[in-house]
């Protein structure tokens, strides 16, 4: 339906432009717009169940182009000829995208529109040569104008029916490729979107996976850590005891070392002590003797030098009483046995 109505816009377009077509042809160009303004109204009564691939075409029901009942399509053959000669391909697509304001056609429909204008306007130019001068010899024999005969007529319709098919042909052939390659493009995208989901549930199965295998070797290494943890702690556990009771033990071997020690020390200092006092009361005890003693024999002695100084004494006044030296010498003699008394003592003791 897109395709019949682009190519109805065209056929329309090309009729308007074309002056050896529409050249005394009004009533063609008036069932031309009939069938165009028909298939327009079909196109527009039908709603677009499925997107078109190539050119953008909203999808509402109301037509894409309103004609009017009075369009008047009359117009003098050298204004159009020469507006058809020239007008270039780019000015005759806007100007025929001007005439269909709500037609949105992408860059690959702006070229593919250019190119067929292009070719059309060759096909054009060639055939409007053979046209003027056919017209110019016409005009020399007929003052007139030539009318157009049914053959001619009936040829030009065919020639539009053909260039028809052809854009037809072309616009299905280019619809079918752009479907095929977006049939391509949309298998590429669904195939890569299926192993890019494979991918996802591979790397997530072998995630999960190798999580699983880790967190169970994990946990066997953790068992066996923990046994193995646990047997050292009781091995620890044992050895502490056992250090602890052989501390017991060497605490109460020393502590008993200690007291025999001590006893031993003891007693040995209670021995000493107990020798110390008997030698120290023996020497007490002589020393006691040694001063009764000594305290004895200066008594003995204090007495006998008492005795003899008595003995001297008298014995110096019997002198002193019996002498007759003079007072001079008695003196000399006092002083001497005064001085010498010890002397004089022992002396006189010994």
């Amino acid at each position: 339906m897109y395709v019949l109505l682009n190519v109805g816009c065209l056929s329309d377009t090309f009729l308007t432009y074309c002056p050896y077509l529409s050249q005394n042809s009004e009533d063609n160009l008036k069932r031309t717009s009939s069938n165009t303004q028909t298939v327009t109204r079909a196109a527009s009564a039908t709603t677009f169940r499925k997107r078109p691939v190539c050119g953008v075409v909203k999808p509402n029901d109301r037509p894409l182009v309103r004609f009017a009942r009075n369009h008047n399509f009359r117009e003098t053959h050298t204004t159009r000829g020469k507006r058809m000669s020239d007008a270039p391909s780019d000015s005759l697509l806007d100007c025929v995208l001007e005439a269909f304001p709500r037609l949105e056609l992408d860059s690959h429909d702006r070229r593919l529109f250019r190119r067929k204008a292009a070719d059309l306007l060759g096909l054009h130019r060639s055939l409007s040569v053979c046209s003027n001068t056919a017209n110019d010899g016409a005009e020399g024999s007929d003052p007139v104008g030539h009318k157009l005969t049914w053959i001619e007529e009936r040829q030009r319709r065919r020639l539009v029916q053909m260039i028809r098919h052809d854009l037809q042909v072309d616009r299905l052939r280019e619809q079918r490729a752009n479907e095929a390659a977006d049939r391509r493009v949309r298998e590429q995208a669904r195939e890569r979107r299926h192993q890019l989901v494979r991918a996802r549930n591979y790397y997530r199965q072998f995630v999960h996976e190798f999580r699983a295998r880790k967190v169970a070797k994990m946990i066997d290494e953790e068992q066996v850590f923990r046994r193995f943890f646990e047997q050292l702690l009781a091995q620890e556990r044992e050895n502490l005891r056992e250090l602890q009771k052989l501390e017991r033990d060497e605490k109460c071997r020393k502590e008993k070392l200690v007291e025999e020690e001590l006893s031993r020390l003891e007693h040995g200092q209670r021995t000493r002590m107990g020798l110390m006092s008997e030698v120290m009361e023996r020497e007490h005890s002589k020393r006691l003797a040694l001063i009764r003693q000594e305290q004895a024999e200066l008594t003995s002695r204090k007495r006998e030098l008492r005795n003899a100084l008595e003995a001297n004494i008298r014995e110096i006044q019997q002198s002193l009483l019996a002498n007759k030296d003079t007072t001079y010498f008695r003196q000399k003699d006092a002083d001497r046995i005064i001085e010498h008394s010890r002397d004089f003592v022992f002396s006189s003791h010994s």
